[in-house]
Protein backbone atom coordinates (compact mmCIF):
# COMPACT_ATOMS: atom_id res chain seq x y z
CA UNK A 1 0.00 0.00 0.00
CA UNK A 2 1.39 3.39 -1.04
CA UNK A 3 1.13 6.25 1.38
CA UNK A 4 0.34 9.76 0.11
CA UNK A 5 1.99 12.58 1.97
CA UNK A 6 -0.38 15.39 2.91
CA UNK A 7 1.17 18.65 1.64
CA UNK A 8 -0.16 21.65 3.52
CA UNK A 9 -0.64 25.12 2.04
CA UNK A 10 2.31 26.35 4.15
CA UNK A 11 4.60 23.67 2.69
CA UNK A 12 3.50 24.60 -0.83
CA UNK A 13 4.21 28.29 -0.14
CA UNK A 14 7.71 27.50 1.19
CA UNK A 15 8.47 25.42 -1.92
CA UNK A 16 7.30 28.26 -4.16
CA UNK A 17 9.35 30.86 -2.24
CA UNK A 18 12.50 28.76 -2.46
CA UNK A 19 12.20 28.74 -6.26
CA UNK A 20 11.53 32.49 -6.55
CA UNK A 21 14.68 34.56 -6.82
CA UNK A 22 14.99 37.70 -4.73
CA UNK A 23 16.72 40.73 -6.26
CA UNK A 24 17.95 43.95 -4.71
CA UNK A 25 17.86 47.04 -6.90
CA UNK A 26 19.87 50.02 -5.66
CA UNK A 27 18.88 53.23 -7.45
CA UNK A 28 20.66 56.54 -7.00
CA UNK A 29 18.29 59.28 -5.81
CA UNK A 30 18.18 62.87 -7.14
CA UNK A 31 20.42 62.39 -10.15
CA UNK A 32 19.69 63.16 -13.80
CA UNK A 33 21.26 59.85 -14.82
CA UNK A 34 20.62 57.62 -11.81
CA UNK A 35 22.94 54.73 -11.19
CA UNK A 36 21.09 51.41 -11.07
CA UNK A 37 22.78 48.44 -9.45
CA UNK A 38 21.12 45.03 -9.43
CA UNK A 39 22.35 42.51 -6.89
CA UNK A 40 21.64 38.82 -7.39
CA UNK A 41 24.65 37.55 -5.45
CA UNK A 42 25.09 36.53 -1.82
CA UNK A 43 27.65 39.29 -1.21
CA UNK A 44 27.94 42.49 -3.19
CA UNK A 45 30.66 45.10 -2.62
CA UNK A 46 30.00 48.79 -3.36
CA UNK A 47 32.52 51.60 -3.75
CA UNK A 48 34.66 53.63 -6.18
CA UNK A 49 37.44 51.14 -7.01
CA UNK A 50 36.27 49.26 -10.11
CA UNK A 51 38.78 46.44 -9.71
CA UNK A 52 37.68 45.71 -6.13
CA UNK A 53 33.87 46.07 -6.09
CA UNK A 54 30.77 44.72 -7.83
CA UNK A 55 28.84 48.02 -7.83
CA UNK A 56 31.04 50.92 -8.94
CA UNK A 57 30.00 54.40 -7.79
CA UNK A 58 32.07 57.15 -9.39
CA UNK A 59 29.76 60.12 -8.79
CA UNK A 60 31.31 61.09 -5.43
CA UNK A 61 34.92 61.15 -4.21
CA UNK A 62 33.55 60.94 -0.63
CA UNK A 63 32.52 57.32 -1.18
CA UNK A 64 35.24 54.89 -0.17
CA UNK A 65 37.10 52.68 -2.61
CA UNK A 66 35.44 49.67 -0.96
CA UNK A 67 32.72 51.42 1.06
CA UNK A 68 30.21 48.75 2.07
CA UNK A 69 28.99 45.23 1.48
CA UNK A 70 25.43 44.06 0.79
CA UNK A 71 24.78 40.59 2.22
CA UNK A 72 21.92 38.24 1.36
CA UNK A 73 20.54 36.57 4.49
CA UNK A 74 18.28 33.87 3.08
CA UNK A 75 15.20 35.83 2.08
CA UNK A 76 16.41 39.31 3.16
CA UNK A 77 19.30 41.74 2.69
CA UNK A 78 21.64 43.63 5.03
CA UNK A 79 24.37 46.23 4.59
CA UNK A 80 27.75 46.23 6.35
CA UNK A 81 29.91 49.37 6.50
CA UNK A 82 33.50 48.42 5.71
CA UNK A 83 35.14 51.07 7.93
CA UNK A 84 34.39 53.87 5.48
CA UNK A 85 35.57 57.34 6.46
CA UNK A 86 32.31 59.13 5.59
CA UNK A 87 29.89 56.48 6.83
CA UNK A 88 26.98 54.32 5.73
CA UNK A 89 23.43 55.23 6.78
CA UNK A 90 20.09 53.41 6.56
CA UNK A 91 17.10 55.79 6.71
CA UNK A 92 19.30 58.48 8.25
CA UNK A 93 20.76 56.25 10.98
CA UNK A 94 24.52 55.72 10.82
CA UNK A 95 25.59 52.10 11.10
CA UNK A 96 28.74 51.13 12.95
CA UNK A 97 31.69 49.74 10.98
CA UNK A 98 31.51 45.97 10.46
CA UNK A 99 27.95 45.72 11.87
CA UNK A 100 24.94 44.56 9.82
CA UNK A 101 21.85 46.67 9.29
CA UNK A 102 18.74 45.20 7.65
CA UNK A 103 17.58 46.62 4.32
CA UNK A 104 13.91 46.65 3.35
CA UNK A 105 12.03 47.69 0.26
CA UNK A 106 11.73 51.49 0.22
CA UNK A 107 14.68 52.16 2.53
CA UNK A 108 17.15 54.95 1.76
CA UNK A 109 20.78 53.83 1.85
CA UNK A 110 23.25 56.71 2.08
CA UNK A 111 26.93 56.22 1.33
CA UNK A 112 28.80 59.39 2.37
CA UNK A 113 26.83 62.09 0.50
CA UNK A 114 24.96 59.92 -2.05
CA UNK A 115 21.50 58.48 -1.43
CA UNK A 116 20.13 55.29 -2.96
CA UNK A 117 16.59 53.89 -2.95
CA UNK A 118 16.41 50.21 -2.03
CA UNK A 119 13.97 48.05 -4.01
CA UNK A 120 13.50 44.37 -3.19
CA UNK A 121 11.84 42.41 -6.00
CA UNK A 122 10.87 38.80 -6.53
CA UNK A 123 10.88 37.02 -9.85
CA UNK A 124 12.66 34.82 -12.30
CA UNK A 125 14.50 37.80 -13.79
CA UNK A 126 14.63 41.47 -12.91
CA UNK A 127 14.92 44.33 -15.35
CA UNK A 128 16.65 47.68 -15.08
CA UNK A 129 13.50 49.79 -14.82
CA UNK A 130 13.38 52.42 -12.11
CA UNK A 131 12.27 51.27 -8.68
CA UNK A 132 9.16 53.45 -8.78
CA UNK A 133 7.99 51.87 -12.07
Amino acid sequence: IARVKNVSAVDQKRKKQSKVKLYLKIQEVNDENPLMLIDDQNEYLMGRKASAVDGVITSSKLIGRVHCKIVRNGYSFSVVDLQSINGTFVNGVKIRPNEMAMLSDGDILRLANKEFLICVEEGEDVNSQNCAD
